[in-house]
């Protein structure tokens, strides 16, 4: 029996954690699809909404006797899901490895990829959040939007990957800034599998993103601890996982500073895209609404408790260094 190979490569902040709380609730529905999703202990976290990178790490196995039972399980389907392989399968040596070892070695016929990418403006948000949320960023968002061009690039870099590699790989794509709310339905509709199958996670918030509030310690905190200082955030989401985010304001002027910047990237990925029939969304280079940000900061008795405790034990573990 020929087996297809799906991967959900993200890109970032395009709803990942969300998907995989939804793929960790919902294996034994997609095993009645003939779908296996593999996973372990520390994947299967994901099912009660805690931070999760995907089940990607497993392929890491391929070539070990651990991954020879594929050969052997009744499913038509096999399901990844980590933004990883966003990154990873762009290295010739992983993807050569991922060729030979699941299309010619155990008959996977088809390798299936589905990609979210996001109107530019709307994902500069929320990547600055995540730089300043884990890794110890500390700058303005004007400052921040200045280096956005990597992540434009890094789609560019992806979606090139796919273009030349036609004949190993089936891309789709889909646009994350207008279509979010559905992604489900969207995984649904990609692997052929009838509607309400996915169980969506108790939890609509997961890997939530930090407030106005939690957002102005995390930098102080990033600029005296660098990026262990994740530590912070990583308890604030983990402890208070309900607390609704704040959207980041971004001024208009560096909207458009920024748009004007990755056009000619944006309209490379869309004549790809195009061309290899992936997506008939293109983007539209939309700006996003700006707004004040609030003078008056407010933080509940819960959030000043984990800051507090956070702090000090960022100050424990840098005092003996």
């Amino acid at each position: 029996m020929k087996k297809k190979l799906f991967m959900h490569v993200g890109q970032d902040k395009t709803g990942s954690s969300f998907i995989q709380s939804a793929l960790a609730n919902s294996i034994y529905s997609l095993k009645e699809c003939g779908i296996y999703y593999p996973t372990n202990p520390n994947i299967l976290k994901a099912k009660s909404g805690k931070i999760s990178s995907g089940n990607g790490v497993l392929l890491e196995n391929l070539g070990s006797t651990k991954f020879d039972k594929l050969s052997s399980i009744a499913a038509k389907k096999f399901l990844f899901s980590s933004e990883m392989l966003f990154r990873k399968l762009t290295e010739p040596a992983y993807f050569d490895n991922i060729n030979s070892e699941l299309r010619d070695r155990l008959g996977f016929e088809s390798i299936n990829l589905l990609l979210f990418i996001r109107e530019p403006s709307d994902h500069l948000g929320s990547a600055y959040g995540q730089s300043i949320k884990r890794g110890g960023y500390f700058g303005s968002i004007a400052e921040f939007s200045e280096k956005y061009s990597k992540h434009i690039n890094a789609v560019r870099r992806f979606v090139q990957f796919c273009y030349d590699n036609q004949q190993q790989v089936r891309l789709s794509t889909v646009n994350y800034s207008k279509q979010g709310p559905k992604a489900l339905e969207i995984i649904e509709n990609w692997l052929d599998i009838p509607s309400r199958t996915l169980q969506s996670p108790k939890s609509s918030i997961v890997n939530r993103s930090m407030t106005f509030a939690e957002l102005e310690f995390q930098k102080l905190a990033n600029k005296k601890y660098g990026a262990s200082a994740r530590l912070l955030s990583d308890k604030l989401c983990h402890y208070l996982p309900l607390i609704k985010p704040d959207k980041i304001c971004i001024p208009t002027d560096v909207q458009e500073l920024l748009v004007k910047k990755v056009i000619p990237v944006c309209k490379k990925i869309d004549e790809m895209l195009l061309e290899m029939n992936s997506s008939n969304e293109t983007y539209s280079y939309e700006l996003y609404g700006s707004y004040e940000v609030p003078i008056k900061y407010e933080l509940t008795n819960e959030q000043i408790g984990v800051i507090y405790s956070s702090l000090e034990e960022l100050y424990k573990e840098n005092a003996n260094l």
